[in-house]
């Protein structure tokens, strides 16, 4: 089962229900989270870039270790966690290409009214 999350509070719940549910079938899950590279962009120079990018890595893991471990001890099952920086949608194809899940959970994503020019992940996902 592979889970696209973004540590929000539904991705921690599909995180969960995807451990319960890997449980019953003796399955494997795998979480797995892209930071676009768009925000580090504004970075003056490559040092820079560089830093603030090994920065964000390790707050990342930082983060999924703490709700992860909460995971495997309360559900029994142990969670793998990967990352990658970069086009999001180029990520998760690549990443889904790779892995070849029986299962895909994306989540569930905020609405956003105004949001015309939105990635459009899970259209994406399901069309390709």
């Amino acid at each position: 089962i592979l889970v696209l999350t973004d540590f929000s509070e539904s991705s921690r719940i599909a995180l969960r229900n995807a451990a319960k549910f890997a449980k019953l079938v003796n399955g494997r899950v795998d979480a797995y989270h892209v930071r676009s590279l768009q925000a580090l962009t504004e970075e003056e120079n490559q040092v820079s870039l560089s830093r603030r990018r090994r920065d964000q890595h390790v707050e990342t893991h930082a983060v999924a270790e703490e709700m992860l471990s909460r995971i495997t001890e309360e559900e029994g099952v142990n969670v793998q966690f990967s990352m990658d920086f970069g086009n999001v949608k180029n990520c998760v194809t690549n990443k889904v290409n790779i892995s070849q899940p029986d299962l895909l959970i994306l989540g569930k994503r905020k609405s956003k009214l105004l949001n015309l020019l939105g990635d459009r992940l899970t259209q994406y996902v399901i069309k390709n």
